[in-house]
This record gives C-alpha cells, sequence and structure tokens, in this order.
C-alpha cells in the first residue's frame, strides 16, 4: 500500500542556504563595486582641487614674480624654504608646506594674508631664482593617484611622482635689480 503524503510546503534548510549563499556572494559583489566608484569619484574630486590649486599658482606666482622689485632666496641653513619677492612696499613670501604652497603677502596699508593651495600631502617644491636671466622657477614633484587597484606593484621607493615646473619672468626689474641675491 502506497502512503500519499501531503505536498511539501517551504523550503528544505539545504535550499535556504543555497539562497543565503547566493545572496551574500551577490551583496559583496554590489558592494565591491560601489566603494570602486566611490573611490573613483573622491580620487577625481581630489584630482580637480588640485589643479585648480596647481592653476592658481601658476598663475599668482607668474603675477608676482612679474610685478617684483627685487627676489630673494629663503634659506634655513643649506634647505631652501621659498621665495621672498618685494613689490614696492608690499612683500611678498612663497613657500611649501607639508600640503601644498604658501603664500603670505604683507603691506603696510593692508592686512597681511595667508593663502594654501592645497596640493595633497607629500608634495615637494624645490625653489630657484636665477638672476642673471630674471627668472624665478618653482618645481613641484605631486605624488601620483591611482584607482584602487589598478596601480603597479611597487616597492615604497619607487613611489611614482608627476613633476610641474613654473618658469616666471621678473618684467619689472630693470638689468642690475636683482643681481646677486
Amino acid at each position: 500500500m502506497m502512503h500519499r503524503t501531503a505536498p511539501r510546503r517551504g523550503f528544505s534548510i539545504v535550499e535556504m542556504l543555497v539562497a543565503i549563499t547566493v545572496g551574500v556572494i551577490v551583496f559583496g559583489m554590489i558592494i565591491s563595486v560601489i566603494h570602486v566608484m566611490m573611490s573613483g569619484q573622491r580620487q577625481g574630486e581630489v584630482r580637480a582641487r588640485q589643479q585648480l590649486s596647481i592653476s592658481r599658482l601658476n598663475r599668482r606666482f607668474r603675477e608676482d614674480v612679474a610685478r617684483s622689485d627685487s627676489v630673494e632666496i629663503d634659506k634655513a641653513g643649506d634647505t631652501v624654504r621659498g621665495l621672498h619677492l618685494k613689490q614696492g612696499e608690499m612683500s611678498v613670501r612663497w613657500s611649501a608646506t607639508g600640503s601644498g604652497i604658501m603664500r603670505e603677502s604683507t603691506s603696510p596699508v593692508s592686512a597681511s594674508t595667508k593663502d594654501l593651495l592645497w596640493l595633497g600631502s607629500g608634495v615637494q617644491a624645490e625653489w630657484l631664482w636665477k638672476p642673471e636671466q630674471h627668472l624665478a622657477v618653482v618645481t613641484l614633484r605631486l605624488p601620483r593617484w591611482f584607482v584602487p587597484d589598478s596601480a603597479p606593484e611597487r616597492s615604497p621607493q619607487e613611489e611614482r611622482r608627476d613633476t610641474l615646473s613654473i618658469v616666471a619672468p621678473a618684467t619689472a626689474m630693470s638689468p642690475a635689480d636683482g643681481e646677486g641675491k
């Protein structure tokens, strides 16, 4: 004699575990895609901010040097810390900080201003003044940005950097100005 069993309702525990496993895998993949997209967007925003600061640095540095009456190298021992520009009674000092370039201007007729042009941590700056050519040069070494998981395998010593030089002529100086400074 055959016994008829009632049709089963619900899921077996194995079916439920398979469904949960598939759901966790799909959820993990979705989270990974969202993470990569958000990281890429964040890096894009950082790069855009950095490019804006570089553009401002390029324009303001050239304007300051072009208007300067004299240019001096700011030194601390053997280390060049920046450039000190004088424009009549106004003084502008350019220097590197840990996260960008600082422009400080002082004037007897107006308040002092400080403007940090953010370039990201790890920026390196080299300042030069070539008196015979009346040229001021700032060379920046910026850490290179990578999208997550796309950076080639490198040791920390092989960190890649982007290099940018800004050359500014001191057009307000007469040929004898700025010599020996």
